[in-house]
């Protein structure tokens, strides 16, 4: 992190769970899944939110800029602050979902130029008037986290003195049809790291952070929300799809972010699981955390049975859930009464089901993707230091 500490000052959130961060936190807290019967994801109109037309037609470009706006309200960045705010944003779908519509209909190619990736960073930028770089991140569900590293490596080389990191996701025919293809969906709410875990289920959404040096953040005289100490990359290049089952280099990103956050394996107080509920990543990420942590595992959970696995917006919501974790401090949890007292995948796996709450001062949430693309992010609470 080349000696910066880099202050979490807002954050926003639109998931299946509700339309801001606090509604993402309170039913984190309390445990509710937005996944219902046969597997499927509770959806809403976005005409709820009053500024859901701002961004056109593109669902993608809506969610991001409701989550945006909102990390930048919750941040009090100003007008004039925001004239080199930079903004990086992971995504995997962009415009697809209105793109598949749209020629189903009959539009013409033409009509697509503003359904690029990079179309929902612009989308966000001139939706909060940042006028920075613009930098779009696409390595699947690695997206938003890998998103979120790339900000951090902007402060600390001086390109941006504050940035708009995150993701979003809408849901499309593509994803869709693409992950039953490869029969990893679930009929049932998923199962992260349990004996008979059957497969994911599929959501949408976006989440945003808005990250700057602290001595900025005390400048201004923003309380952080927590501290991002640590980001750790690799890419393992395994297979299309299937992730290295001995998780070699996974271990690597996430001892890299927990060396450049100053943080040993023991002080982690919680993992924020990848936790799909598919057969072959559980088994790798178990393999990871079993390595990583030496048979003395933290508490672990995974949301994706609360809202759906969101791909490319997925890390920055896993983000966004550990800070508003070392924020409030609680451990983000999905109530799942059938597996109550079931035997979880591993013995290096302490969670499964509720988590009790307890006191942490460092998260760890990790993000891996096809493609072998492996992200890790170790956050600080606040008052830790």
């Amino acid at each position: 992190m080349s000696g910066v500490r880099v202050a979490v000052s807002g954050v926003g959130a639109i998931s299946a769970l509700g339309l801001d961060s606090v509604s993402f936190a309170r039913h984190l807290r309390a445990g509710t899944s937005a996944v219902k019967t046969g597997g499927k994801l509770a959806r809403w109109g976005l005409e709820q939110y009053p500024s859901a037309d701002v961004a056109g037609e593109l669902r993608t470009d809506q969610l991001a800029v409701c989550a945006a706006r909102e990390a930048i309200d919750m941040a009090k960045l100003g007008a004039r602050e925001r004239q080199q705010l930079a903004v990086v944003v992971g995504t995997t779908t962009g415009g697809i979902a209105s793109s598949e519509s749209w020629l189903l209909d009959g539009a013409p190619a033409s009509v697509l130029e503003c359904h690029r990736l990079c179309a929902v960073a612009d989308q966000v930028a001139h939706a909060v008037g940042a006028g920075g770089l613009r930098l779009t991140t696409a390595n699947a569900c690695a997206a938003s986290a890998s998103a979120i590293a790339r900000g951090v490596d902007l402060l600390a080389g001086g390109v941006a003195d504050a940035v708009l990191v995150g993701g979003a996701d809408a849901l499309c025919r593509v994803t869709s049809w693409g992950f039953a293809s490869l029969r990893l969906l679930s009929d049932t709410v998923c199962r992260p790291f349990h004996q008979r875990r059957s497969g994911l289920n599929l959501g949408e959404g976006a989440a945003f952070l808005l990250l700057e040096p602290a001595a900025r953040a005390k400048r201004r005289a923003v309380r952080p929300l927590a501290w991002l100490l640590g980001c750790g990359e690799s890419c393992d290049g395994y297979h299309r799809t299937a992730p290295a089952p001995d998780a070699q280099l996974a271990q690597r990103a996430v001892v890299q972010a927990l060396q450049r956050a100053g943080v040993s394996a023991s002080q982690i107080g919680y993992v924020n699981a990848h936790g799909t509920g598919t057969q072959q990543n559980d088994a790798a990420e178990a393999t990871l955390l079993s390595a990583i942590f030496a048979g003395r595992c933290p508490a672990v959970s995974s949301i994706k049975p609360a809202i759906g696995h969101t791909l490319g917006a997925a890390g920055a919501l896993e983000a966004v859930a550990s800070v508003l974790g070392l924020r409030d401090q609680f451990l983000p949890w999905v109530s799942l009464p059938p597996l109550v007292g079931d035997r979880p995948l591993d013995d290096a796996i302490g969670w499964i089901g509720r988590v009790t709450e307890r006191p942490v001062e460092f998260a760890l949430s990790l993000s891996f993707a096809f493609g072998g693309s492996n992200a890790a992010l170790v956050f600080g609470r606040a008052d830790a230091f």
